[in-house]
């Protein structure tokens, strides 16, 4: 039998340390070098703090389940937006069986993609934001000074976003279809929409569209396979509502068998979007929340089940006072981007011959004044500057609208 130490006759070096019976007796006391006994105490230690950890993973895991049960059944005992400012985006169960079909899955390159995004969004989480800066409504209502003829978008904006910010809960925006002829602003007023929004913003030339796969992924059985816009925008992004433009919308090149616009009755319907899934991920999201808007000249070429998914404003050329508004602030803009507004001045002669243009030629006319000026180190701007064969020569009658 192996002698209990005595604890008065114990070298400096050394210190008793009790080890327990399994039996339940008493604690056995072996000696042990004092450097060996912090060793061991430290370990103890750490394997105390992983225990707790675990338990404590082991219980969110456990209300994440309760959660998920509940909202199967349709009683979600934990509210929509339980964390503050954000919204649930998926499911972790959902997540959990994307694992499970990422380890048996064959391709090595899909493989190695979807581990890599299933980490991603193990690092995001589950939930993105959907609160607005502070500043939108005042940049929303400086937009509208910008732009006057695109007034009524905007305060319809304005509204959706009021009533989100009173309910503490994710925008509901109708999609929004601006329709006008070519020049009238149509990419300056969304550009300065995504500006003011501050969220996420994804384009997506409509024209030049290959089929639905832009959008919504292309089908896992392809060796290319890739994930669409909208997962992009969405499980990639921190909010639940970027904003997503679809230009030139009227042009989009239909096939029979490649249609660009054909998820977008899938898309731009609320209850189909909440269950989104990617062609080439097909993690479930909920996309419903999604700001869409999209351009186009005109109405022909889109059927009527997709025209009635938008909001249709037929967008007409402003007013020549309005232009002159325009035509003001889109200089203002280019001497603060180029930080010269303190040494060039634009005339008022200038902001006339302006007037007559449309945005997009009021922009370029602009740019090409500034650089002249820039280059002959000119302190004014004034109507010289604005070439007249670079304007419209005749006036051309202004269209009222069309739906």
């Amino acid at each position: 039998m192996m002698r209990q130490p005595d604890s008065q006759n114990i070298p400096d070096a050394y210190r008793v340390f009790r080890v327990p019976r399994d039996d339940g007796d008493e604690a056995a006391r072996i000696l042990l070098p004092r450097d060996v006994v912090a060793d061991l105490i430290k370990r103890d230690s750490a394997r105390r703090s992983d225990d707790l950890a675990a338990e404590t993973a082991a219980r969110r895991n456990a209300t994440t389940e309760k959660e998920s049960a509940a909202s199967a059944i349709g009683r979600s005992e934990t509210p929509p937006c339980a964390v503050l400012g954000k919204t649930p985006l998926f499911d972790w169960a959902d997540w959990e069986q994307m694992a499970a079909q990422s380890r048996v899955t064959i391709g090595r390159e899909q493989k190695t993609r979807d581990e890599g995004l299933l980490n991603k969004l193990q690092v995001l989480g589950r939930y993105r934001s959907h609160t607005f800066a502070s500043t939108a409504m005042h940049e929303l209502e400086r937009l509208a000074s910008e732009a006057p003829h695109f007034r009524d978008v905007v305060e319809d904006i304005m509204d959706a976003l009021a009533l989100a910010s009173r309910a503490k809960a994710p925008i509901q925006l109708t999609p929004i279809l601006l329709s006008g002829a070519p020049g009238i602003g149509k990419t300056y007023f969304t550009n300065g929409l995504a500006r003011c929004l501050g969220v996420p913003t994804h384009r997506v030339a409509m024209d030049s569209s290959q089929g639905g796969g832009e959008l919504v992924g292309s089908a896992s059985f392809w060796s290319n396979t890739q994930i669409g816009t909208v997962f992009k925008a969405l499980a990639l992004g921190d909010h639940v509502s970027p904003l997503i433009i679809l230009d030139e919308i009227d042009k989009a090149p239909v096939r029979s068998h490649y249609n660009p616009l054909e998820p977008l009755h899938g898309l731009l319907e609320p209850e189909t979007a909440r269950h989104f899934k990617d062609a080439s991920f097909p993690l479930p999201m909920d996309a419903s929340h999604v700001l869409w808007i999209a351009t186009a000249n005109g109405l022909e070429p889109l059927d009527q089940p997709l025209r009635s998914r938008f909001r249709i404003y037929a967008i007409t050329g402003p007013t020549r006072e309005q232009s002159q508004q325009m035509a003001r602030t889109i200089a203002d803009s280019a001497l603060k981007a180029l930080k010269c507004k303190a040494r060039i001045r634009i005339d008022d002669s200038a902001i006339e011959a302006l007037a007559d243009c449309s945005p997009r030629q009021q922009h370029q006319l602009i740019q090409r004044a500034l650089a002249r000026a820039v280059r002959l180190r000119g302190k004014n701007i004034g109507a010289e500057l604005i070439q007249s064969h670079d304007r419209p020569q005749e006036k051309k009658k202004r269209s009222i609208g069309f739906l």
